[in-house]
């Protein structure tokens, strides 16, 4: 600092004690917490899984779709096992249908059964008369949609009519 030339001898002597005190590995970040986007992610599955077992959302949905058809197998399968015990036991009437046979209506009843009713379609009378309801000009009283007492709405400039 003075103007003399720098001591290289006591510059290498820094400089290695220097290097000495710094420490061998490099300086890990002060937190070494876990990633947020993790931490996120886990939350989130974490709020799923809960709705779920309260039954809301799609996996909510899902679980309660599961539960039923388990319900439903353990029903048929009692269905079956007191049909079997019956079997022998009493005579079925003649016209008694198997729930494990025919699960839904048998092709007797399907075919007897009434065809939907096709709703009317529209006259020409009701199609011109909906037709003119739809393109007839709107009332003024309608369009009009200025709030009242609102007088600074004057001095802005809005298209109240367009």
């Amino acid at each position: 600092m003075d103007g003399r030339a720098p001591d290289l001898a006591r510059l290498l002597t820094a400089t290695e004690s220097l290097i000495r005190l710094l420490p061998s590995e490099p300086p890990q970040p002060p937190s070494r917490r876990e990633d947020p986007r993790e931490h996120m992610l886990k939350t989130y599955l974490e709020m799923r899984r809960r709705g779920a077992l309260a039954g809301e959302g799609l996996d909510g949905l899902k679980l309660t779709v599961e539960r039923l058809k388990a319900e439903l197998s353990n029903k048929d399968a009692r269905i079956a096992e007191l049909e079997a015990q019956l079997a022998g036991s009493v005579p079925l009437p003649p016209n008694a249908v198997k729930l494990h046979d025919n699960p839904g209506r048998s092709s007797a009843a399907a075919s007897a059964a009434p065809p939907k009713p096709v709703p009317p379609q529209p006259t020409d009378e009701e199609r011109a008369r909906a037709l003119a309801i739809a393109n007839a000009p709107v009332p003024q009283h309608i369009r009009d949609t200025r709030p009242p007492n609102e007088a600074w709405r004057n001095f802005v400039r809005i298209d109240w009519e367009g």
